[in-house]
């Protein structure tokens, strides 16, 4: 999944189809700024939370 939130109310999301039998992907752009608020808030949890993977090298 890719996400994308911009100006603290737009969201793009974009997903694999589920119903489409081939790679593609279906795209959402929604304005809503309680959701980008929140989506933000998440993400900005788990990458609080994620750690370098081994062999990687620091700047």
């Amino acid at each position: 999944m890719k996400l994308i939130i911009a100006d603290a109310s737009l969201v793009l999301c974009d997903m694999p189809d589920p119903m489409a039998a081939t790679r593609a992907t279906t795209a959402l752009f929604i304005e809503h700024p309680a959701l980008a608020g929140c989506l933000r808030l998440s993400f900005l949890s788990v990458w609080g939370q994620a750690e370098a993977a081994s062999g990687a090298r620091r700047p």
